[in-house]
């Protein structure tokens, strides 16, 4: 008997193991992780921690890739980061693993319908008439069908389908709000207003119909119906949030700051955290930042998990120039959690705003690292480069940076600019024509494509988008595109009166500035244009970017003892100034003080590692002093920082020409690729022919060199290749018109 007990625990135990075995098998089974994994990324949603949310849901659909709902919500978390078209994959797999998900589909059929494609609304639409046989009774189906029509051209139709929607359901407020706003687009404001009126009929106590309705009245110019329907929408909802918000605004508006300031005390004091700031926000908003700071710091002590509210407190310093602060709270939060990425990049930015780049370069590089994709990360990377001169890499990271957020408008314009800057204006012009369509009609990307234009020529369209422009606002960077247009038209009065109009509004604006200097140049008046530089100078006397340009026209009319102090006064604004710095080492150079120039430039170098200007203007110095070996080494230097610096590549070659022509040849190749009609390039690849003994590849180049712009040096060495070519008349000829225009070639042999 004690023996069949025994027995019967063992098999009891072993059924016990078993059976824990399987339970715990069950909780590691695909299904569950996948749970886990989206549980933790809702939480990380609602928390608005977009990234740590779309790691997670990456989690649930590696572990279960069939899975629909996996997919939404990571579409979800794509698009809760700006991230539309990753957003809009997901969704898509999404439907295609699950065509009857229906929170997929009208999520994505609503992003598709607000593109500019034909073809992508269509799908849109087509996506929903499926859903609507499904779900005939869906009211917010009908809402996105009816925003399909209207975007392919048929407001009867979306109309129509409005119309329908409300008659099935007439609380539906959505469906009203839609179409008061589709009324509203046809300058019916009477029929708007009937229909938020009939949604206020169809539910008296829905605080959000009476505010829908509020709204419209102030819109119109109706202050006290609008006060009357906001404050009736209160006695609905004493708490309601949105109507508080519209109250306040209107009460300071009306020019009632302390009614304001006490309903924003009641906004912050409701539940959602959303709220918190608003009062410390208006605070800060009407001057009172001390106050605002006060707030925000007391809303951050008592959330220190929420990076929102330490978010609000960095902007609020930053604000203030209480930059040692913003980095204090910073550094605690990174004590506390090295990986905190919002907190690293937030740093990063500090860190740019403030001139300390390797500090910056080390946050970015570590926020890059736990998220590799982060376009923000890529972003200030650029800037980073920017302030080092590092073209090239600079260009890189812009272009990463848009390839992971199409969204990122502030660096899509700033590669365009790049770009444009470089002889690249057909790229830049394609990089702004891919501008997503909510960003195009935006004055940032109107100005950078219409640079784009400018520099392509197409002066036609500029106009064109320039007007459309002005018509929008007055920007004083459109106000100088129409000036540049009018200079290219000869109208030299036209143009004075935009950059005059540009600089009211913008005093410091220097490329106005410089383009006024064109005008007076133009009338052959340069000293009206310096005299009045010098008035603005002398009213804005720590402008360190004024001196420098003032310094700059102090050289073209001949004046380098007034053109130092300017740029002298600048260097003492600014000290860190390597503008200043540049501009007193090409005044060094002009006057022969080759040493004072090489201090200047070293100054600028430990300042800027990466900057490609000051070692081409060491490789200028070395050749004016007759040192081939050094200049060759600071044009190598520049080539290494710079693929494309065309003057680095161009002199490098001919330098290398004498002993090396094969090098030379390949250097003066590439500068030929970036600048394929530059006669000082074909004079350089037609002598490093020369140099190999090509003499007839030699004349090829150097006779189109002559012919372009004919300086004595390209006339000797077209003559010196006619004459080893056997065309000794020629030849000889040319020799003598180069050394009489300059007797130097005859003892240098055309170096």
């Amino acid at each position: 008997m004690a023996t069949k007990a025994k027995r019967r625990n063992l098999i009891l135990l072993v059924f016990i193991a078993l059976s824990g075995l399987g339970i715990s098998g069950c909780l590691r089974s695909p299904q569950a992780k996948e749970a886990r994994f989206l549980s933790r990324g809702k939480e990380a949603m609602k928390n608005k921690d977009y990234s740590r949310a779309s790691l997670e849901f990456l989690n649930a659909v590696k572990v279960m890739p069939k899975d629909a709902e996996a997919y939404y919500q990571l579409g979800l978390a794509y698009l809760g980061a700006h991230n539309l078209q990753r957003g809009v994959q997901a969704l898509r797999k999404a439907t295609e693993l699950n065509p009857k998900h229906l929170d997929a589909q009208l999520r994505l059929s609503t992003l598709l319908a607000g593109s500019t494609d034909q073809k992508t609304v269509e799908d849109a639409q087509k996506r929903l008439n499926d859903l609507l046989a499904q779900e005939p009774e869906n009211v917010d189906i009908m809402d996105v069908l009816a925003l399909t029509k209207l975007r392919m051209g048929k407001p009867e139709e979306a109309t129509e389908e409005l119309e329908q929607a409300l008659a099935k359901f007439p609380a539906h407020l959505q469906s009203s709000v839609a179409l008061a706003k589709l009324k509203l687009a046809h300058k019916d404001m009477a029929g708007a207003q009937q229909v938020l009126q009939d949604a206020v009929k169809a539910a008296p106590q829905s605080t959000e119909a009476a505010l829908a309705l509020g709204r419209l009245y102030l819109v119109s110019g109706k202050l006290e119906q609008g006060q009357a329907e906001v404050r009736r929408a209160l006695q609905i909802d004493p708490k309601n949030g949105p109507a508080l918000v519209t109250l306040a605004t209107i009460q300071f508006n009306s020019g009632h700051a302390d009614e304001a300031d006490r309903t924003f005390q009641q906004v912050s004091q409701l539940p959602d955290k959303n709220y918190k700031p608003m009062h410390a926000a208006f605070l800060f908003r009407t001057g009172k930042r001390d106050a605002a700071i006060a707030e925000f710091e007391k809303l951050a002590k008592a959330a220190p998990d929420d990076r929102d509210a330490r978010t609000r407190l960095i902007a609020a310093y930053s604000a203030t120039g209480k930059t040692a602060a913003a980095e204090g709270v910073l550094k605690a939060a990174l004590q506390k959690n090295p990986k905190d990425v919002p907190a690293l990049l937030q740093r990063s930015q500090l860190f740019v705003a403030s001139g300390k780049y390797t500090e910056a370069e080390n946050d970015l590089r570590q926020v890059l690292h736990f998220q590799p994709n982060s376009a923000s990360a890529h972003y200030y990377l650029s800037r980073v480069y920017r302030a080092s001169g590092a073209g090239l890499n600079r260009r890189q990271e812009l272009t990463e940076a848009i390839r992971l957020d199409r969204n990122l408008l502030i660096a899509r314009v700033e590669l365009a600019r790049l770009l444009i800057g470089s002889k690249g204006a057909s790229t830049a012009f394609e990089v702004m024509n891919e501008t997503p369509s909510a960003q195009r009609k935006t004055i940032p990307a109107i100005i950078a494509r219409n640079w784009a234009l400018l520099a392509l020529n197409d002066n036609a369209e500029a106009r064109q988008e320039i007007n459309a422009g002005l018509a929008m606002a007055k920007a004083p960077e459109l106000l100088l595109q129409d000036a540049v247009l009018k200079l290219a038209e000869k109208d030299l009065a036209g143009a004075r009166v935009s950059i005059d109009e540009a600089l009211s509004r913008q005093p410091e604006y220097i490329q106005a500035w410089e383009l006024l200097g064109q005008t007076y140049a133009g009338q052959k008046q340069p000293q009206k244009a310096v005299e009045r530089l010098q008035q603005v100078a002398l009213q804005r006397p720590q402008s360190a970017p004024l001196q420098l340009l003032l310094g700059r026209w102090m050289m073209n009319v001949g004046k380098p003892a007034e053109a130092r102090t300017a740029f002298e006064a600048a260097k003492k604004i600014d000290p860190k100034s390597t503008a200043a710095d540049m501009a007193l080492a090409r005044l060094d150079i002009t006057q022969g003080s080759m040493d004072a120039a090489r201090q200047h430039l070293a100054a600028v170098m430990a300042a800027q590692p990466q900057n490609a200007a000051p070692r081409l203007l060491l490789g200028e110095i070395a050749e004016r002093t007759g040192d081939r070996t050094g200049a060759i080494a600071q044009y190598r230097a520049v080539v290494a920082i710079d693929h494309s610096s065309l003057m680095a590549l161009n002199n490098l070659a001919y330098m290398l020409s004498k002993d090396n022509p094969d090098e030379a040849l390949k250097y003066a190749q590439q500068a030929g690729e970036i600048a394929p009609d530059s006669p000082a390039v074909e004079d350089t690849l037609g002598w490093a022919y020369f140099r190999k003994g090509d003499y007839e590849g030699a004349i090829r180049y150097l006779k189109t060199a002559v012919e372009k712009d004919g300086t004595p040096r390209r006339k000797y060495h077209l003559g010196m290749a006619y004459l080893k070519a056997g065309n000794q008349d020629l030849g000889q000829k040319l020799l003598t018109s180069a050394v009489a225009a300059d007797p130097t070639l005859a003892t240098n042999q055309g170096w």
